[in-house]
């Protein structure tokens, strides 16, 4: 469903770093997904500031599947 998510923790710093995230980390988003995470049928990719109110500033140089 559209709603469905997975999401993994993202540690937050001042400084650049370089952040890997196995998909074993990534767990069924609040909302529940129906089915488990297949990696082959994967279509996007968000970065999301969830679960708490405040001011996120994101920057992000690359993105790359391992």
């Amino acid at each position: 469903m559209p709603w469905s998510f997975f999401m993994a923790r993202l540690p937050v710093t001042e400084g650049w770093q370089d952040i890997s995230i196995p998909w074993q980390s990534f767990k069924k988003g609040d909302f529940g997904s129906f089915f488990s995470l297949n990696t082959s049928r994967l279509t996007s990719l968000a970065v999301v500031a969830y679960k708490k109110a405040f001011d996120a500033e994101l920057e992000i140089e690359r993105v790359s599947l391992y």
